[in-house]
């Protein structure tokens, strides 16, 4: 079954025209969500578990980011090295609340 990409090259090719892509890492739908809440890039955070989506597309737009990347301590840390871009690695959602200290 093609996926996605391969549909959107084939429609590209019969129309003769290149596709401008809304979703995850591009920036319109960050903006867009930023825009609706009235709210600075700079003062959120990109909370994910999709580095290739939801971390880099949020560092697009300028927001701090925080990649759930289901690792144990000794795999996030080397992954850390491979993925320079996160702000914050951590492995559950509820290691972001330990830290902030509850």
């Amino acid at each position: 079954m093609p996926e996605t990409g391969a549909l959107v090259a084939a429609i590209e090719t019969a129309v003769g025209a290149r596709a401008e892509f809304a979703g995850k890492p591009e920036p319109h739908l960050f903006r867009y969500a930023l825009e609706l809440g009235g709210w600075q890039a700079g003062n959120c955070v990109m909370v994910g578990d999709n580095y290739g989506t939801d971390i880099v597309g949020g560092k697009r737009v300028g927001m701090l980011t925080a990649w759930l990347s289901g690792l144990d301590e000794s795999a996030a840390a080397s992954s850390a090295s491979s993925h320079p871009d996160a702000d914050l690695i951590v492995r559950h959602l509820p290691d972001i609340h330990h830290l902030l200290g509850g």
